[in-house]
């Protein structure tokens, strides 16, 4: 979307458009950061896993 449509949005229906388009920004923003994190709880998880199986005494 251009800037254009923006501007053009907010002049026919306020600054709700604006709220709108930042909250969906800043779910996004969140939504990211918790992938991040879930990924590298992940990672180290399967270190962990891969650690303790390394050390297992073979059966």
């Amino acid at each position: 979307m251009s800037g254009d449509v923006f501007a053009r949005l907010a002049a026919e229906h306020g600054p709700w458009v604006l709220l709108v388009f930042f909250l969906l920004w800043r779910d996004l923003q969140k939504d990211q950061a918790t992938r991040s994190v879930l990924d590298k709880n992940a990672l180290v998880l399967t270190e962990i896993a891969t650690v303790i199986r390394e050390r297992m005494p073979r059966g």
